[in-house]
């Protein structure tokens, strides 16, 4: 029995039987087996079998070669004597009679005599008796001339088959006729057809005709040596000659074509399809090619006697296959396999070649035993060699590794596994006698539980020690708890002048805006009581007693009133906010932080801390004015009020001649030359680019339209000195009341500035206009309510649509999967769809373009959270945002809430940043592009080539993953040198910032194939694909 608290060991070695070394020592030994077995198959097969099959494939076709080097000679020859006898008639004065020693000639060229027959057939002139002239060789090899053709009574040769198709025939060139019988001879010839020529024109045709008995004994001569067997047929499959061992198979049941031996012989089917098949697709090249022509081939089948369309097809086959109109088979052989082959009795392998001239095929059929099979079985012999010789190593192997490793390891196992409790375990002394690494882990082992039971030892006595510590470790928790809490505190009001104070009211730090409005050394006023040091007035009770109530509440403080601050920088007025500090494990709060926080900002002060200072004018923005118009229509809602919207004139093209730094430069002069002729009036605001806002209080629009006529009349006669030259502008203005009873009193003010300053520009520039309800009924503020409206209604009524269209990814970047750009449209009133372009600016104005994007954003994950398979194909989806939803504090909560609404990964959308001007807008975009990154977002935004370059620097502090290019900006790339190197640049930058390149607008395909070459990462445009609203449709 064993001990009540003993370790459960299972039987055996104490593991399961899976667990084991042993059985993964067999697995592993499987593994390798099956590793080195397919190695052996692999190597056995590339360098044994193939190197086999290759000299056993070379050595079949050169047998095949040889058949067909001889009849080649053959084919050339008549073609030769036929292009000699063709010159000589057509040199000669009658075509049909152009030499008598035409006999000799042939028996000079032929001393073999394999030619059957020549012939000289002119065409009759109309109304003129036939004057062929043909020579048929007898039994005893002479030529002798008959005239039999040419008696009226006869066919007129002129229809025959051999002769028709010769008229497409090249000079010099046969057309090779189908087998036809010779009734004066009855012998079986195939006629080498050649046109007689003369001045460019077919006077006739000259023959020589081969015997198929000819034929049959010179392939038989060419082919006896090798065993099988062998077929010789022409360009319509018709069989021309076979072997002795072919035609006495045949004997019984005779073939005429492929076809008809494949129907006999079903084991030949399979090569008589592939023949067919090669023929069909020659056939279909043909027909492709420039040099088909239908109509020739109709013509054809009726000038000759007995021919088909299909006939006449496949004889002018022959001959446009010759002159290139169509593709012919390559020159190589090519290998079929046999089954069951009935002429050989077993498998057989077929090397067929093909006779370009003649159009005819040469099959050699050969047992595949005495070929590819040899050298298979030599490759299945070492297979098995190689194989059985691995087993034998690894069982080897396996044996030793028993007796060496696993045999010791299942002892160390076994004596491990007889400890009871942890303690006990320390007592075991495994054998260390073995002179290996077995022998090495049991010392170690020995040796590592001597240490464990000294280090036990040690433990008891510093589990006293820390006992000891651990009360002295509290205390300094707390302590460390306190001071984190006062820093904690005071570290909220850095902005501000603060000082900490003691429970007792003793000034103990104060910040440097605080020392710095006190009279007194810093060394002096610390353990000095708060009311000694810091001088208030104004309020009804001392600090010492606003102290004691924030002790004793254990809540901030702050008074009801503003007071004055005593300071060496003069009287400030002071707000006064004091803050208890409360240490954990503490009832009672033991330090206050005071705050004392100045009224004095001004409008400038306040936009700079805002962000809403322009770096260029120096003058405060678009919601400092704001501000400004609220305020002025609360405090003073019974007082009028005017503003004047004034715009550069033509100042784009200034920036175009002298550069945006001249620009620039001339804006701040501008706001200068503004701010002191209408500062002691009211305030000057830089809206953006040339556009300035004067809002002047207690004007009405009559006097407000006389100062900024002034005003501008001012600017015009100013000139401003650039780089040695005299700049001049002028501007025109548009003036407007402020309209308190407005819902919206800020955009409508803006609106009707812009108006009148419009009309101003309309009458010529240079000219100050107010605003009148006339203007309101202008076209353009028309729009703008009509927009407005459709806008407001597309929100409401759920008028906005969803489009998608799909950007092309680089080859490296498609297993991310698809990418789309998400795109928004606005139906009106009769149901048409507008594009963003029209209806966007209209709701930036209003501000009412930070909810459209909520609807898209919200829209879009809908569609991509109602299909998992759908999302999983997608990459990324692009969102344009407006520049009002980028420094939308309410937006990042919104985007989470939607991301945790709807289950889409953040890591599938991409949001591309608007063009700003970064100068104004760099405080509210970084924040925003920080929290898109913390949540997974991927961020794209204009490409710093396409920016301006006061614009870039600001750009260039942004952690952007894509950077957008217009297409547009480099439309000469193709041609032009110096934008193709632009464009190098672009892709380059974007690289060296780890960026992707997005290309946009790209609606021309030869401008969408320069970009893929050059590389770039993403591209848009409709050369790729159409906005659709079929979500997510991957057409192109």
């Amino acid at each position: 029995m064993s001990p009540p608290n003993a370790i459960p060991i299972p039987e055996g070695s104490g593991l399961p039987w899976y667990q084991r070394l042993q059985t993964q020592f067999w697995l592993l030994f499987l593994v390798l087996m099956v590793v080195l077995g397919s190695l052996t198959y692999w190597l056995g097969l590339v360098l044994i079998r193939d190197t086999l099959s290759a000299e056993s494939f070379r050595y079949e076709t050169e047998s095949a070669r040889r058949v067909q080097t001889r009849l080649s000679a053959l084919v050339s020859q008549a073609e030769t004597l036929a292009a000699m006898i063709a010159e000589l008639a057509a040199v000669a004065g009658d075509p049909a009679n152009p030499t008598p020693a035409i006999p000799d000639m042939v028996n000079a060229a032929d001393p073999e005599g394999l030619f059957t027959g020549i012939g000289i057939w002119p065409i009759p002139a109309q109304g003129q008796p036939r004057r062929s002239q043909l020579w048929l060789r007898s039994a005893d090899g002479t030529l002798v001339a008959r005239g039999d053709y040419n008696d009226p009574r006869a066919v007129p040769y002129t229809e025959a088959a051999w002769f028709t198709p010769t008229q497409f025939t090249q000079p010099h060139r046969c057309y090779w006729s189908p087998v036809r019988r010779e009734p004066l001879i009855d012998r079986q010839l195939i006629s080498c057809s050649m046109p007689l020529m003369r001045a460019e024109r077919m006077m006739g045709v000259v023959t020589v005709a081969i015997s198929v008995n000819t034929l049959e004994s010179l392939f038989e001569e060419a082919s006896q040596d090798t065993p099988g067997y062998s077929v010789l047929i022409d360009s319509d499959h018709r069989i021309i000659a076979a072997s002795q061992r072919l035609m006495t198979a045949l004997r019984a049941q005779p073939a005429s074509n492929m076809a008809e031996l494949g129907q006999r012989y079903p084991a030949l089917s399979p090569l008589a399809l592939q023949l067919f098949d090669r023929r069909q697709a020659q056939r279909s090249a043909l027909t492709r090619s420039p040099a088909y022509d239908a109509g020739a081939i109709t013509r054809l089948a009726a000038q000759t006697r007995d021919f088909s369309r299909s006939d006449a097809e496949q004889a002018t086959a022959q001959i446009w296959s010759r002159l290139g109109a169509a593709t012919q088979s390559s020159a190589e052989p090519v290998i079929s396999h046999i089954q069951n082959d009935p002429v050989v009795g077993g498998h057989a392998n077929a090397v067929v070649f093909e006779l370009p001239r003649s159009g005819w095929t040469i099959i050699k059929v050969r047992a595949a035993q005495e070929g590819f099979s040899g050298a298979g079985y030599l490759f299945n012999q070492a297979l098995v060699l190689t194989g059985g010789g691995v087993i034998i190593a690894l069982l080897l192997i396996s044996g030793a590794l028993r007796a060496l490793v696993i045999n010791p390891l299942k002892r160390i196992a076994e004596t491990l596994a007889l400890q009871t409790d942890a303690e006990s375990s320390l007592d075991i002394v495994l054998d260390e006698s073995r002179r290996n690494e077995v022998g090495v882990i049991a010392r170690l082992y020995n040796e590592r539980t001597r240490h464990l039971r000294e280090l036990m030892d040690g433990a008891l006595s510093m589990k006293t020690k820390m006992s000891l510590e651990s009360a002295q470790r509290r205390d300094l928790e707390r302590a460390l708890d306190r001071v984190r809490a006062l820093h904690l505190t005071t570290l909220g009001a850095l902005d501000d002048a603060w000082g900490l104070l003691d429970a007792e009211g003793r000034l103990v730090q104060v910040t440097p805006a605080m020392e710095a409005r006190l009279d007194r050394r810093q060394t002096e006023r610390v353990d000095r009581m708060a009311d000694e040091v810091i001088s208030l007035q104004g309020f009804d009770q001392p600090l010492s007693h606003w102290l004691r109530q924030a002790l004793e509440r254990g809540q901030a403080v702050e008074l009801p009133e503003a007071g004055t601050w005593l300071s060496n920088s003069g009287d400030l007025p002071v707000t006064v906010h004091l803050h208890p500090v409360k240490p954990a494990l503490q009832r009672r709060a033991s330090h206050v932080v005071l705050v004392l926080r100045t009224l004095d900002r001004t409008a400038d002060a306040q936009a700079q801390a805002q962000g809403d200072l322009s770096p260029v004018s120096g003058l405060p923005g678009r919601l400092s004015a704001e501000r400004h118009v609220k305020r002025l229509l609360l405090e003073q809602a019974a007082t009028s009020h005017a503003a004047a919207l004034i715009n550069l004139d033509r100042f784009e093209a200034l920036n175009v001649l002298h550069g945006r730094t001249a620009g620039d430069e001339l804006l701040h002069r501008v706001a200068r030359h503004l701010e002191g002729a209408a500062g002691n009036f009211g305030a000057v605001y830089h809206l953006n680019g040339d556009e300035f806002l004067v809002v002047l209080e207690g004007f009405d629009a009559n006097r407000a339209q006389v100062l900024i006529s002034a005003l501008c009349a001012q600017l015009a006669k100013a000139e401003f000195r650039w780089s040695s030259k005299n700049l001049s502008l002028t501007a025109s203005a548009g003036v407007a009341d402020l309209q308190p009873d407005a819902e919206r009193p800020f955009n409508l003010l803006l609106t009707q500035v812009d108006a009148a300053c419009q009309a101003a520009k309309q009458r010529g520039r240079n000219t100050t206009v107010t605003f009148t309800p006339e203007l309101s009924r202008s076209q353009s503020l028309i729009d703008n309510t009509l927009w407005t409206r459709r806008i407001t209604a597309g929100l409401q009524e759920n008028r906005f649509h969803l489009t998608t269209q799909l950007i092309a990814s680089s080859k490296v970047l498609q297993s991310e999967g698809e990418v789309f750009d998400m795109q928004v449209a606005l139906e009106d009133e009769e149901g048409f769809w507008a594009e963003p372009s029209v209806f966007m600016p209209v709701a930036e104005r209003l501000q009412l373009s930070p909810q459209i994007d909520r609807w898209i954003v919200s829209q879009s994950l809908v569609q991509l959270g109602q299909d998992p398979s759908r999302l999983a194909a997608i990459g990324r989806v692009r969102l344009r945002l407006s520049p009002s939803t980028v420094i939308d504090p309410d937006w990042l909560t919104f985007l989470i809430d939607a991301f945790e609404t709807h289950g889409v990964p953040a890591r599938h959308i991409c949001f591309e940043l608007p063009e700003l001007d970064m100068r104004l807008s760099q405080s509210a975009v970084l924040p925003f592009c920080d929290a898109m990154r913390a949540i997974g977002c991927h961020l794209a935004g204009p490409h710093p080539l396409s920016l301006a370059a006061a614009d870039r620097s600001g750009w260039r502090h942004l952690r952007l993953d894509e950077v957008v290019l217009d297409a547009s900006s480099l439309a000469g790339l193709q041609t032009d040198a110096a934008e193709r190197l632009m464009a190098e640049q672009a892709l380059q930058l974007a690289r060296v910032r780890k960026q992707r390149l997005l290309v946009r607008n790209l609606h021309d395909p030869e401008m969408l194939k320069a970009w893929q070459l050059l590389g770039a990462d993403y591209l848009e445009g409709m050369a790729v694909a159409r906005s659709t609203p079929i979500l997510f449709n991957t057409a192109r």
